[in-house]
């Protein structure tokens, strides 16, 4: 029995998932995009570096730097397609604090602030310890639709090797689909997102779009100064 105890003590224990940048540290990372409607298509790949710069009280200061953007289109996507790739390539400095949370991005000389709750296309972190089961409220993008989600702490997970805790994103929206389940597995060490992956159907001017995104990232240090 107490053996047990110990074992359910273990399983239960509540964890603190957040950031731990440290310097030098580089995010090294590929996203897949897929889109289709009707008989259109979207490919996308974006080879992308953030690297961390400094953190100032709880905001961290991250440069993300899109080393190339790979896309093919079919159909009525084809007349759109520089467009897709301009809105895939750019580079700019963003202000997250230590849950992922964006509070602005800076493109040159234009500083934007961003909207509560707001993860990007990454998983927002809770605010407290969790258990397995526990919620907390968020929000990124799909197909240029902000969504709003319940964060899922599902547990930990041994990935390729990595210690993660795996996240879901439940959608709160009506008017997206939820058809593949959006997961994320954020290291334990140092908070990046290691990988994730999710898919959505919703619609637009009058057409049904389904749209698939896939991320993994890997962390590397520079050399000192």
């Amino acid at each position: 029995m107490l053996a047990y105890a110990l074992v359910v003590g273990v399983q239960i224990a509540p964890v603190e998932i957040r950031v731990r940048p440290t310097p030098r540290l580089v995010l090294t990372y590929e996203m897949r995009v897929h889109m289709e409607a009707q008989e259109s298509t979207v490919d996308a790949r974006i080879f992308m570096e953030d690297r961390f710069r400094k953190q100032v009280g709880n905001t961290l200061f991250w440069e993300t730097d899109v080393k190339s953007v790979l896309i093919e289109t079919t159909g009525e996507f084809k007349a759109g397609e520089a467009a897709l790739k301009e809105s895939f390539d750019f580079d700019g400095v963003w202000e997250r604090d230590d849950r992922h949370r964006t509070l602005a991005i800076s493109i040159g000389d234009f500083r934007v602030p961003a909207g509560k709750d707001e993860g990007t296309s990454d998983v927002v972190l809770p605010d407290k310890p969790v258990r397995p089961g526990d919620r907390w409220p968020g929000r990124f993008m799909v197909g240029g639709k902000t969504v709003r989600v319940n964060y899922v702490y599902r547990g930990t997970h041994q990935l390729n090797g990595t210690p993660t805790y795996l996240i879901e994103a439940l959608f709160d929206a009506s008017d997206i689909k939820q058809v593949k389940p959006y997961r994320f597995y954020v290291a334990q060490d140092d908070g990046r997102t290691v990988l994730a992956s999710g898919g959505a159907q919703f619609t637009t001017n009058g057409i049904t779009i389904s749209a698939e995104f896939s991320m993994r990232r890997t962390a590397k240090y520079t050399a000192p100064d």
